[in-house]
């Protein structure tokens, strides 16, 4: 991976948001650490990095909401919680990856080039249908 990579980072946990900063910088990655749900909106709509990751766990609302946000702009997302199938199923659903909080070093760098390496607005087979 590249220092041209950018990587929007959503962790208001500060030992997350460590592991994943030192995670993605010794992957090279340009990142840009936001800890609420409203800032990470607001860099959503400023810039347009190449990969969002964001803790599913945002307060009111969550990472989720925010996966839904990148991919209206074709940025992929990775969330990262709890070992959860309901919530892993949806991330699924929106086109994200979704990763246990524990995952190790390995794993997190696997599902980073993976996602960066994808073309950007494609989301893999899911589709979302309106009720």
């Amino acid at each position: 991976m590249t220092a041209s990579v950018h990587v929007l980072v959503v962790a208001p946990t500060p030992a997350i948001a460590e592991t994943v900063t030192s995670r993605l910088v010794s992957l090279r990655a340009n990142v840009t650490l936001v800890t609420s749900f409203n800032a990470a909106r607001q860099g959503l709509c400023e810039s347009t990095p190449d990969l969002l990751i964001s803790e599913v766990r945002l307060g009111e609302f969550n990472g989720l909401h925010l996966a839904l946000r990148a991919r209206s702009k074709g940025i992929r997302a990775i969330v990262l919680g709890d070992n959860d199938q309901v919530t892993q199923r949806e991330a699924a659903a929106l086109g994200a990856d979704y990763l246990p909080g524990d995952s190790d070093a390995e794993q997190f760098a696997t599902a980073v080039q993976t996602a960066t390496m994808a073309p950007k607005g494609r989301f893999g087979r899911h589709r979302i249908h309106a009720a």
